[in-house]
C-alpha cells in the first residue's frame, strides 16, 4: 500500500456585498489516496476569505484569475470605504 496525500482546491465562490465589492470564498480538500488501488481516505476541507486588499500571488491561476475580474479598482475603492466605515462606527 502506497499512500499519497493530495491537496486540491475544490470549490470557489464570489461572495457579494451590497456596498459594491465581493470577497473570494476557496475551499481546499486534502485527501489520502493510496495510489495502487485508488481508494481514498480521510477528506478534510479547509476555507479562507480573499477580501479585495488580499495579495493573491500565492494562489492558483484560477483563483488568480477570478481575483483580477472581481476585485476591480471600484470593488477596491468600495472595500476601502466600508473598511474605514467600520473603524470610524462608534462601538
Amino acid at each position: 500500500m502506497a499512500l499519497q496525500k493530495m491537496e486540491m482546491v475544490d470549490k470557489i465562490e464570489v461572495i457579494n456585498s451590497t456596498e459594491g465589492y465581493s470577497n473570494i470564498q476557496v475551499r481546499t480538500r486534502t485527501v489520502v489516496v493510496d495510489s495502487e488501488t485508488g481508494e481514498q481516505f480521510g477528506n478534510t476541507y479547509h476555507r479562507h476569505v480573499i477580501a479585495p486588499d488580499t495579495d493573491v500571488s500565492g494562489e492558483s491561476e484560477l483563483v488568480q484569475g477570478i481575483a483580477e475580474k472581481v476585485h476591480t479598482a471600484q470593488a477596491k475603492a468600495a472595500y476601502q470605504a466600508k473598511q474605514q466605515a467600520n473603524e470610524n462606527a462608534p462601538i
